[in-house]
């Protein structure tokens, strides 16, 4: 899941995947980081956005990314929050 190939924040990821050294097979293009978040919500995927959308975010587990390509100094990779256990009965 990401942005469509001609947007910025998908320009970012690209790069930072590409020096990464790493591939990746993007299933769906979405236009906008904020359904991405909703769809990382409903637990149908995991993201890489900009640092900006944390406080967005609330919910959602985070990871902060360093050394990501400009135009941001850091990204954030968001997936849903694990729910707590229940002990067996």
């Amino acid at each position: 899941m990401d942005l469509p190939a001609k947007a910025a924040g998908r320009a970012q990821s690209d790069r930072a995947f590409s020096a990464a050294g790493l591939s990746r097979d993007i299933a769906f293009e979405v236009t906008t980081a904020y359904l991405i978040a909703q769809l990382v919500r409903q637990g149908l995927c995991v993201a890489m956005l900009p640092s900006t959308y944390v406080p967005q975010l609330t919910g959602l587990a985070t990871i902060e990314v360093f050394d990501a390509p400009p135009p941001s100094s850091t990204s954030s990779g968001a997936t849903k929050a694990p729910r707590p256990r229940r002990p067996p009965s």
